[in-house]
């Protein structure tokens, strides 16, 4: 059983916490114990072996090396480098092998991929996630992050070139955050210099003229002392279903690795990513007309201007240092620096149209933000004897400093516009771990009521209770976990709002629900990732149901078979349904200055959507490969919880060709 605690204290603009400050026993050590006692020879048989150590290297224990759906560890609940098994919470991870396989190039892609994660794309540049019925609001890179803000939104999607894997912890993570965040946690696991020298690249081409381009090169430089070095870099350009909309973006990473003694490892890079969205949309499309009916367009309809666009620059910076303190104890200390840059000329549509197209209103504007982050993370791990058993220690502290500087202009348009805590793990057998978790919730907003009042800070707390299993030597993992989550002052969704400021209805959200994950490989053959989730969401003082825009179950299947009579070639589909979703819309739309109250219910169907893919090894340097998205060319909405909304992407494909070293 793990025992854990933190603590936190806040000043100002800046906090520190102590997540993970007491003791943990090692999960399995009952077991073990009993084990090593049966297990134990007469004294007469006794021999003296010579010890023997075994150290996983970072770069053994990276997806990219095992080509698998699984990992072995992970460390993103609880900073101590465990056994996936040992970890008291649900972690659902999308290896470089999977994001490889079905062409998974952006955090969007990936995050759709994942197991009981639903993906709100409101609009074109920013997208908001949820997992068990709450938003997800912090995002790290290598276990360091700044949650969002209070919209909980992903401005611009992060590109996959540069990460080895993304790993999704379920539940609250309060751990290892300040803050508790019931829903998940995602962090983006960076690709690292490797030992020996690699090379690869890669040129795809896909549907509306979608152009990529992505270049890997890693290795040694020097021996002595030793020196490895890392840059990846990727291209972007296309057009979209969607009309008059393009993206280009680039992104360069660059990391350096340097031996300093034998038990001191230095660790600086740089990244870039550069996106240039135009024809992008700020907010969607009104989906109720004045007379409340839903309102249905073509799948390509984009009302925005041309000369709409929302250009982003992000540049991180970061250093990391590792300490060996002897035995098996470290220290680690890093360091991340973030400057985000935005430039947006942008055009919102709210309202409801008449018959004649007469109801809705635009608003312009233009927006220039700079946002400087600074964060600093010092945390010792080890293990130590105490009372007959093994126990692991992380005892560590965080600061985070952030600077804003932001210039707008807004004007509104004529209005008559023409529109057509604590965690335990127990393992019950060498198969099979009960785990339970709570954490408390706590997190400050400055989101508005309905009567413009500001609403108090997010507080409640998460529990957590499952059933890891594994099989096949490891190479297959299972968990079950049932959870519930009770948040007090929680915006259930915004009310009506006719430009930027938003208000929204507060409740006592309480969610409540299962899930069931698989994966791994089956056989020598089939990998495979498997998910369900079931939940429920509702005003805990009420008992209504709640928050009725988002799915309450969901399906998530991927799968791959190599073929083993031609070994070169790998196929496989990916599935994800999701049930029926509705919203209740009560709101005005303003012709000639006066108000025209309207309700009505936006609906969206059931659906599935199904993905094919095929690899195929030319030879052992150069591989071809074809993916295809929505083959059933199904017609769905992404999201509306704002009475706003636009279509996902048609069939569409893509062909790719690769070389490696």
């Amino acid at each position: 059983m793990k025992i854990r605690g933190r603590f936190m204290s806040r000043l100002h603009n800046r906090f520190i916490h102590l997540p993970l400050l007491g003791f943990a026993l090692t999960a399995g050590t009952l077991a073990l114990a009993q084990d090593a006692a049966e297990a134990t020879p007469p004294a007469t048989e006794a021999q003296t072996l010579a010890p023997v150590e075994v150290q996983a290297t970072r770069e053994q224990t990276s997806s990219e090396a095992s080509k698998s759906y699984k990992i072995q560890k992970s460390n993103s609940a609880t900073k101590l480098d465990i056994e996936e098994m040992e970890t008291p919470q649900t972690v659902n991870v999308v290896t470089r092998q999977q994001i490889e396989d079905f062409g998974l190039t952006s955090g969007r892609s990936v995050l759709a991929a994942t197991p009981g994660v639903t993906v709100q794309a409101q609009e074109t540049e920013r997208t908001s996630y949820g997992s068990r019925g709450t938003e997800i609001s912090n995002f790290q890179t290598d276990g360091l992050g700044v949650p969002f803000g209070d919209y909980n939104y992903q401005n611009g999607d992060i590109d996959t070139a540069i990460y080895d894997r993304i790993e999704v912890l379920k539940g609250a993570n309060g751990l290892t955050s300040s803050l508790g965040e019931p829903g998940a946690t995602v962090n983006f696991i960076r690709k690292r210099p490797t030992k020996d020298f690699q090379t690869s690249l890669g040129l795809s081409y896909g549907s509306w003229e979608t152009k990529r381009l992505e270049a890997d090169i890693s290795g040694t430089v020097t021996q002595s002392p030793g020196i490895r070095a890392r840059l990846v870099g990727a291209a972007q350009e296309g057009n979209s279903y969607l009309d008059h909309y393009s993206l280009n973006k680039n992104i360069f990473s660059g990391i350096i690795e340097a031996d300093l003694s034998d038990s001191t490892l230095l660790t600086v890079g740089h990244f870039e990513q550069r996106s240039n969205p135009e024809g992008n949309n700020w907010g969607a499309l009104p989906l109720l007309d004045q007379s409340g009916n839903q309102v249905s367009y073509s799948r390509s309809y984009n009302p925005n201007p041309e000369w709409a666009k929302w250009e982003k620059t992000t540049k991180n910076s970061f250093a990391e240092l590792s300490q060996k303190l002897g035995s098996d104890w470290a220290l680690k200390v890093s360091y991340k620096h973030i400057d985000d840059k935005e430039d947006a000329e942008l055009a919102y549509y709210s309202g409801a149209a008449d018959q004649a197209g007469v109801g809705i209103s635009v608003f312009t504007g233009k927006y220039d933000t700079i946002q400087k982050q600074d964060l600093v993370d010092a945390n010792v791990t080890g293990s130590y004897p105490l009372f007959g058993r093994e126990h692991e220690l992380v005892v560590g502290a965080s600061l985070l400093r952030s600077k804003e500087a932001s210039r707008a202009g807004e004007a509104q348009a004529a209005t008559d516009v023409n529109w057509n805590g604590w965690d335990g793990t127990y393992n019950i057998s060498p198969n099979y771990t009960a785990y339970t978790s709570y954490s408390t919730i706590f997190r400050p907003q400055t989101t508005l009521d309905t009567t413009g009042k500001l609403v108090d800070p997010v507080d409640g707390a998460a529990y957590e209770l499952g059933l890891k299993s594994s099989w096949f030597d490891d190479r297959l993992s299972a968990t079950f976990a049932t959870f519930q989550t009770q948040q007090k002052h929680y915006p259930m969704r915004a009310s009506d709002s006719v430009g930027i400021i938003k208000r929204y209805l507060v409740g006592e959200l309480l969610t409540q629900g299962i899930e069931l994950d698989l994966q791994g490989k089956i056989g020598n053959s089939t990998d495979i990732v498997f998910g369900y989730t079931q939940v429920s969401m509702r005003d805990n003082k009420s008992g209504a149901k709640t928050r009725t825009y988002l799915p309450t179950s969901l399906v998530n299947l991927l799968a791959t078979y190599q073929i083993p009579a031609l070994k070169e070639l790998k196929v496989g589909a990916s599935a994800k349904w999701q049930n029926k979703t509705k919203q209740d819309i009560e709101s005005a739309a303003y012709v000639g200055g006066a108000p025209i109250p309207y309700a009505g219910t936006i609906r969206q169907g059931d659906y599935a959507l199904l993905g094919l893919m095929a690899h195929y090894d030319v030879s052992k340097n150069l591989s071809v490969q074809g993916n295809a998205d929505n083959v059933t060319n199904k017609k769905y909405l992404n999201s509306f919880p704002d009475g706003q909304g636009f279509y996902g992407a048609p069939a569409n494909y893509s062909v790719g060709v690769t070389l490696r070293n």
